[in-house]
């Protein structure tokens, strides 16, 4: 979940930088999201195959589409990042990194809610 949360924030961090105007901090910050996605991905994978339900499953897809769409952003733009040049097609792909992101945060918080209406994790603090 923190890894997560580590690589959404960093790519939240590139689009705002990118906002900003500073296009080579935000590549950097963009090469550094690279591997935290990838963690983050393969930690969801493990958590799928270990037996977890269809969200877990479409948490796996989701963090690996992330995986590749900052993957692909990071490719275009490193290259041009001294010019302050950012290519349409790493700015759509980090868009898309976006979105898939807040599907990705709206699945984790269906299970989430999925588990507390099981009566996952329903026990009093300190018991």
């Amino acid at each position: 979940m923190r890894t997560r949360l580590l690589a959404g924030a960093l790519i939240v961090a590139v689009a705002g930088l990118d906002l900003a105007g500073a296009h080579a901090t935000a590549a950097l910050v963009l090469v550094a999201a690279v591997p935290t996605a990838a963690g983050a991905a393969l930690l969801s994978l493990g958590t799928a195959l270990d037996g977890g339900g269809p969200l877990d499953r479409i948490q796996a897809w989701c963090g690996g589409l992330v995986l590749l769409l900052a993957l692909v952003a990071a490719v275009l733009r490193t290259p041009l990042a001294a010019n302050g040049d950012v290519p349409s097609l790493a700015a759509s792909a980090l868009t898309a990194c976006l979105v898939v992101l807040a599907v990705q945060a709206l699945v984790g918080r269906l299970a989430a809610l999925a588990q507390v209406r099981a009566g996952v994790g329903l026990t009093a603090p300190g018991s």
